[in-house]
């Protein structure tokens, strides 16, 4: 017999919530820049344990940490504008006026440069 297995992220009695806590607590204690890496095999829980760190920061510490939920995997394919989603994403979820103000502002002075393909470039 066949077994079906789903992709949809489930919460519930993976043993995820000391890790979470300990992860958003990582997040919100340390100064920036700095990187998480969640690594493990297809269907261990990654998503969900993202998932409930994301709730957390959401509901106690909104006031000192935006949380963005971006995937990734919509953009895979894309290679040259991959990061214009995620910077349309980011100033969408900026609910302060004058922070989005600021943040765009910030955009606009990287002039970010960037190779078209043929060689062309911005």
């Amino acid at each position: 017999m066949a077994k079906i297995v789903v992709d949809t992220p489930t919460r519930e009695g993976l043993g995820f919530q000391d890790y979470a806590d300990a992860l958003v607590d990582i997040i919100v204690d340390s100064g920036s820049p700095f990187t998480i890496g969640i690594l493990g095999e297809w269907g261990v829980g990654k998503t969900s344990l993202m998932k409930t760190m994301f709730e957390k920061l959401k509901a106690k510490h909104e006031k000192n940490v935006i949380p963005i939920w971006f995937n990734a995997w919509r953009c895979e394919r894309e290679k040259v504008f991959a990061i214009i989603p995620l910077l349309q994403l980011l100033v969408s979820e900026i609910k302060d006026k004058k922070l989005r103000k600021a943040f765009i502002e910030i955009l606009k002075s990287l002039q970010l440069k960037f190779a078209l393909p043929g060689g062309a470039q911005n």
